[in-house]
């Protein structure tokens, strides 16, 4: 069976990617194919040994298929799920355990990053992404928040709202600190209901303009640097022949759903923390245990940066693998008549 997947993806590939015009991605396409159709197969296998019926498999498939398609991400949000099974920060576990999210998820982000024209520039674009978000949306915020708290304490306030105000102040300026380059707050330990005085507040005010800055610089250095590279492609190829590369590898609704264009919350506020929606393809997730959020360019796993095209295939094989241990084991039909055994002897 693995045999027949390995033909029909590769067929289906070649005869797909050429009618399409999908330049330059045909491995990265049958290796998601070729690794979902395995998936599939050891699902089927597992079903057809644990059902000797043939109606109750039919009964079974569309329970299989529409979930996949449903929670792959692509057509319902993640984030609009109910509040039981959405997740702002990261994709939710019902999310994750769809091979169909990981498959989906692989193919766009590869061939966004890796085409043969936005391979040049994903590195300064991902720079000017991620300063820009700080500038723009990240610092003017925490600023706004800062002054309504100091406000509220002028005034003597206490509630619970300013409370949780203040904890998520802390928890956004403590992770500023952390970026390279960024100076401690030093009156961050004021950041109090009862110590957030006039010298706290605009010395931490005055340390975010500096950081802004800081940002700007940054921002204005992979501009320059995006430019340098975009001139050394003209001198290569010539304007016309850089405009064909464009026009031949870069997908433009692709790169409308990878940046979330059309989300008008730049920034949502949820759980204490303040979630970046800008940009998912350029955005680093902060989890070391592997969770992201759909469409991160990168999944980290103990400090280390995997891609995301291969960290998500390897996922598909490792599902895939779990189905075959269940498979050889006999573990779905031995769960089911336990599960059956029980319910006779209690009912």
């Amino acid at each position: 069976m693995f045999f027949i997947s390995f033909v029909q993806t590769g067929t289906f590939v070649l005869v797909g990617n050429t009618i399409l015009e999908v330049g330059n991605m045909n491995m990265a396409y049958f290796l998601v194919l070729f690794s979902t159709a395995c998936f599939a197969n050891m699902l089927g296998l597992n079903i057809s040994a644990s059902f000797r019926n043939a109606v109750t498999i039919y009964i079974l498939i569309p329970f299989l298929i529409i979930p996949q398609l449903l929670l792959s991400g692509v057509i319902v949000e993640f984030d609009k799920l109910n509040p039981g099974f959405s997740s702002d920060e990261y994709v939710p576990i019902t999310g994750e355990v769809m091979a169909s999210k990981w498959a989906y998820e692989a193919l766009a982000t590869e061939q966004f990053k890796s085409n043969n024209y936005e391979k040049h520039f994903f590195e300064s674009d991902q720079k000017i992404s991620e300063n820009g978000f700080k500038i723009s949306y990240l610092i003017p915020k925490l600023e706004s928040k800062l002054n309504n708290i100091f406000a509220h304490v002028e005034r003597g306030t206490q509630s619970q709202a300013l409370e949780n105000e203040i904890a998520l102040c802390k928890t956004e300026l403590e992770l500023l600190e952390k970026t390279p380059g960024a100076t401690p707050f030093y009156r961050l330990r004021n950041l109090t209901s009862s110590r957030y005085d006039s010298t706290s507040h605009h010395q931490t005010l005055n340390q975010l303009q500096i950081l802004k800055k800081k940002y700007s610089k940054l921002k204005a250095d992979a501009l320059t640097e995006r430019d340098v590279i975009y001139n050394d492609l003209v001198k290569e190829m010539g304007k016309a022949g850089l405009v064909e590369l464009k026009r031949r590898n870069h997908n433009s609704n692709l790169a409308y759903l990878v940046t979330n264009r059309e989300q008008l919350v730049k920034v949502h506020e949820t759980n204490g923390r303040l979630i970046q929606k800008k940009d998912p393809i350029f955005l680093t997730p902060s989890s070391n245990f592997g969770n992201a959020h759909f469409y991160a360019p990168v999944k980290m796993l103990g400090g280390i940066e995997i891609n995301t095209f291969l960290f998500n295939i390897l996922v598909i094989w490792f599902m895939t693998a779990s189905l075959y241990m269940t498979l050889y084991y006999d573990t779905l039909r031995k769960t089911l008549r336990f599960i059956s055994n029980l319910f006779v002897k209690y009912y």
